[in-house]
């Protein structure tokens, strides 16, 4: 599907939870063909998603997103594109694969303010615009997590299992 999906964000959508429209492109039109909300995405979150290139992964992330009742810690989900068909052919169904959320996560950190995904979609960074990193003095510098997926192959009749395991995470010295 490389080249044929495109995503469009459109977070203040549905009460600024956000959303995510897809298109596919039939011959030479591109076709509207889904709408998806964040499963768990509240209102004035405003979520934003980013697409791998090869279109089978989404990351979304809500930097607005209350885990406690203080707020705005941020959230990051990932989607995976099942694919189902239809007389058009084959159209994208995001299903919600995972959520990678930081251990250390405070109040206000605003984690998925940013986002990346590697081409492949096993690889997702996404950054927490003002936690303060353990080994530095000053406040608000922020960090990115960088997030790796794993499969473990499946039993006999089973689907294998899908882990995000957080590889790293980084900050720059120099703010």
């Amino acid at each position: 599907d490389s080249g044929t999906l495109i995503t469009v964000n459109s977070p203040s959508e549905n009460s600024s939870k956000g959303a995510l429209h897809t298109f596919r492109l039939i011959g030479t039109t591109w076709t509207w063909v889904r709408r998806t909300e964040p499963t768990n995405a509240a209102s004035y979150d405003g979520s934003y998603w980013d697409m791998s290139g090869d279109g089978k992964t989404c990351v979304v992330t809500a930097s607005g997103h209350d885990i406690t009742t203080v707020g705005n810690e941020g959230s990051a989900w990932i989607y995976r594109n099942k694919l189902t068909t239809s007389s058009n052919g084959y159209q994208p169904d995001w299903v919600l694969e995972s959520s990678i959320t930081p251990t250390d996560i405070v109040s206000s950190d605003r984690y998925g303010v940013a986002r990346g995904i590697s081409q492949d979609g096993n690889t997702v960074a996404v950054s927490s615009e003002v936690h303060t990193h353990v080994d530095d003095t000053s406040t608000n510098k922020g960090v990115v997590y960088i997030w790796r997926r794993e499969t473990t192959p499946a039993a006999p009749n089973s689907a294998p299992v899908i882990t995000w395991v957080q590889e790293a995470k980084i900050f720059c010295p120099e703010g």
